[in-house]
């Protein structure tokens, strides 16, 4: 499955030389009849070469016209390219690191988090401890959902080959006999390797991906949907704003009802997510 990359350059803030670099865009709402429903917004990274700070941008994709703003330094004009399509290299299977329960592995962190919200000394550091807290669910939640896609396409032929007509992108694609004969393998790890670089915090594209790959939604209920989908900017916000919104306010709703929300909201996922991997075929 192909990526959309753009060429981006602005001046450094910091060391006020240029920085150049590539960065992966989201792709394009192919599916929407006009151009709102096709614009699509994220996040990306890049470092400065000269004195190594690191950058959060916000990206936005209006059908392949790329703006990016620099989180924290809105004063600085970043130049983009269009959006161009580029072939990642499959990875290989050793470099995916996949865990053999992938639901156990969440259920433990989130077993974890709970028990340091419970530490005697975490009520010094209340509203840290819940961002942090948020923070690691959300993480745990995003790599279980990962590990548990991929895990079913390089394990059951029936949703591989579900995928690869399901997933826009992966329909399109051509490998040559050469690709084929050279590397038997070449269709599952260009699948997984593409998997991989989703977004999986993105619910709206996630979901739909899921849908289409293995036949059912990524909530178990609305109000599981409604909540979690709340919850997005106030992530983002406590990820790249240390718990602050773009005005300066601070997240006060990251608190401890909320955070007890979100595990629930997470266990309820994971367990419909299991519930519905079951009725899988092979």
């Amino acid at each position: 499955m192909a990526r959309y990359e753009s060429s981006i350059k602005f001046k450094c803030p910091i060391c006020s030389e240029v920085v150049q670099a590539d960065i992966v865009v989201p792709e394009t709402h192919w599916i929407g009849d006009n151009a709102d429903e096709r614009f699509v917004e994220d996040d990306a990274d890049v470092d400065c070469d000269h004195c190594s700070t690191g950058f959060m941008l916000h990206v936005q994709n209006g059908d392949c016209h790329i703006a990016a703003m620099v989180y924290d330094h809105e004063e600085v004009e970043v130049e983009c390219s269009n959006a161009f399509m580029t072939m990642p290299d499959p990875p290989d299977y050793d470099d995916l690191d996949i865990p053999e329960n992938p639901a156990e592995s969440l259920i433990n962190t989130l077993v974890d988090v709970s028990h340091v919200l419970r530490a005697a000394n975490a009520s010094f550091y209340t509203p840290t401890v819940n961002r942090m807290a948020f923070i690691q669910q959300f993480a745990a939640l995003e790599a279980y959902l990962s590990d548990t896609l991929i895990g079913l396409v390089l394990n059951k032929p029936a949703v591989l080959a579900t995928a690869l007509t399901a997933i826009h992108g992966l329909r399109d694609m051509k490998l040559s006999l050469a690709d084929i004969y050279a590397d038997p393998d070449i269709v599952k790890r260009t699948v997984a390797g593409n998997l991989r670089d989703l977004m999986y915090h993105n619910f709206e594209k996630v979901g739909s991906i899921y849908h289409a790959t293995l036949g059912f939604h990524l909530f178990p209920d609305s109000d599981c949907r409604q909540r979690m989908f709340k919850a997005l900017p106030i992530r983002h916000d406590c990820v790249h704003r240390n718990g602050k919104d773009k005005e300066g306010n601070e997240r006060s709703e990251v608190n401890d009802t909320f955070v007890k929300q979100i595990d629930a909201d997470v266990r309820a996922i994971v367990k419909h997510i299991e519930a519905e991997i079951v009725k899988l075929p092979n």
